[in-house]
């Protein structure tokens, strides 16, 4: 057999190269990089007033963000809470041309440290040291004897960084129900460990308080149900929703509001 000595050499030649570049692209030193802003704001609960004693805290790493936060804190009497910029920590610098633009943060929240919840997702200008505060307006609320939490921010960077959670919670609307009446809050969240995948709910709201809570996502064959909006026509009032199915199925579904616990599925 023959041995094309040229071609051979040219071979480890390449492979020189490659294991180089691999090398190179991968040095294992220790750097930090901005992981989330200043944030401060405050939770009121199901009733309407301040939640005193939820634990809230905030993580840059979209890997088991809320159960290993970087930062956590209490909120205080008023149910207000503040939360330090934090960082990344990286053990290794990565050299090549990989351009980051936006850092994604989660806020989280829950009744104690070890049952965190995500509330809020925020982004900001990656390895920007002098990112903006964020300020967010949270409220707590019950499902299925666990507390959640549900941020909106009350900052207008979210236009500028394109954040992924600006329209998770609507309220408006109106329901009767003999002599109670009040307006509907939808919220879009992960209500459940474990999962991206958004949970739709509808809460009926009397005087700041909730009523009654319930997930709308089980009366369809959807795997998740994005894009709310509430609507009005000759037949009251309505829950519009974009139903996902896997990565292709979209399809738009309505859903007649009622008085507490009436919600109904119209267009499947």
């Amino acid at each position: 057999m023959r041995i094309d000595v040229n071609s051979t050499r040219c071979y480890l030649t390449t492979l020189r190269c490659v294991a180089t570049i691999g090398l190179a692209a991968c040095i294992p030193v220790r750097w930090s990089e901005p992981g989330s802003p200043m944030i401060s704001g405050q939770i009121r609960g199901p009733d309407g007033r301040p939640a005193a004693g939820l634990r809230v805290g905030v993580s840059g790493s979209l890997e088991d963000a809320c159960r290993r936060p970087a930062a956590v804190t209490t909120t205080d009497a008023n149910g207000r809470f503040r939360l330090d910029n934090t960082r990344l920590e990286h053990r290794f610098v990565v050299l090549l041309p990989i351009e980051k633009f936006v850092q994604p943060y989660t806020i989280c929240g829950g009744s104690d440290s070890s049952a965190l919840m995500p509330a809020y997702e925020g982004r900001m200008p990656a390895r920007w040291e002098g990112a903006p505060d964020d300020s967010v307006s949270c409220f707590s609320w019950l499902w299925r004897s666990g507390t959640r939490v549900t941020c909106t921010s009350l900052s207008l960077k979210e236009a500028r960084t394109g954040c992924s959670q600006c329209k998770s919670v609507l309220t408006g609307g109106s329901w009767v129900d003999g002599q109670r009446q009040g307006t509907y809050r939808i919220v879009s969240t992960f209500a459940e460990s474990g999962t991206r995948r958004p949970q739709l709910f509808v809460q009926w709201m009397r005087d700041s308080s909730v009523v009654t809570t319930m997930e709308v996502t089980p009366l369809t064959s959807m795997d998740a149900l994005v894009d709310p909006s509430l609507t009005l026509d000759t037949n009251g009032w309505s829950l519009v929703a974009t139903g996902v199915k896997g990565s292709d199925i979209q399809r738009t579904l309505t859903f007649a509001l009622g008085p507490p616990d009436s919600v109904r599925l119209v267009r499947p």
